[in-house]
């Protein structure tokens, strides 16, 4: 069985987008994309997922929160000063 004429114009109209990368934030018809629902005959047409700088803002939240000490580490060293 060959492509559906709606996935063959939709290849003709979009073309070759991104990449088969791994770490790729668009690409058109990826090969090596499929899903655990996908039924046998469906194309993937399009894989989009967000750009990795959505990220940084809860990488970097997290980062603070481990290196900050936590609430008893706090009580020790006040008690220390004062």
């Amino acid at each position: 069985m060959g492509e559906r004429l709606s996935v063959k114009k939709i290849r003709e109209a979009v073309g070759r987008l991104g990449s088969d990368s791994l770490f790729t934030s668009l690409s058109s018809f990826p090969a090596q994309v499929g899903f655990e629902t996908q039924d046998d005959g469906e194309t993937v047409v399009l894989f989009i997922r967000q750009h990795p700088i959505v990220n940084v803002g809860w990488v970097l939240l997290a980062i603070v929160m481990l290196t900050l000490p936590s609430g008893s580490s706090i009580k020790s060293i006040l008690y220390e000063w004062v």
